[in-house]
């Protein structure tokens, strides 16, 4: 007996793919296929492209390089804009009472101590947390792998250092 309830179709069931006016949606394109711009972009634009590109365990090996990349470029970037900032800003304006806040000289090295602080000291400290970050995720029962957990941190770190690029 058939059921006189009508359906409304979803637009993502496969089963509708011959309905006029509804598409499946283009698959991720391969981590091959994208340069580290491209990943920039995809980081910018399609955070959930990205989330299915991070989940593939064959991609992680490939992206992970690739969002460390982004990640010391984006930090080195945003030290030196701090260190021209701190440079070229006179002393009148820095906040003497609150926080004294040094110069950064680029003649005596400060401004490059700077930039290596950003861009190597963020992404070490993100390593040496890496044991921390697995074994926690084991005490919440969390069954992922060191790789899985490696790359999610990767993506993570490659999206806070291209916001700060933003901001």
């Amino acid at each position: 007996m058939q059921s006189l309830t009508p359906t409304v179709a979803s637009f993502d069931d496969p089963l509708q793919d011959g309905i006029a006016g509804t598409e499946r949606p283009a698959a991720p394109p391969l981590a091959r296929e994208l340069s580290l711009l491209g990943l920039v972009e995809v980081l910018l634009k399609e955070p959930q492209q990205l989330d299915d590109l991070n989940r593939d365990e064959a991609r992680q090996a490939e992206l992970m390089p690739r969002f460390l990349a982004i990640s010391l470029a984006s930090f080195a970037l945003f030290g030196v804009a701090l260190a021209l900032i701190l440079h070229f800003t006179p002393a009148a304006a820095y906040p003497h009472r609150l926080l004294p806040v040094p110069r950064a000289n680029l003649a005596d090295g400060s401004g490059l101590a700077l930039v290596l602080a950003y861009s190597l000291g963020l992404v070490a400290a993100t390593g040496l947390c890496l044991p921390s970050f697995y074994f926690f995720s084991l005490l919440a029962g969390v069954k992922m792998r060191l790789s899985q957990i490696v790359s999610q941190v990767m993506c993570s770190k490659a999206t806070t250092a291209v916001v700060l690029i933003g901001i």
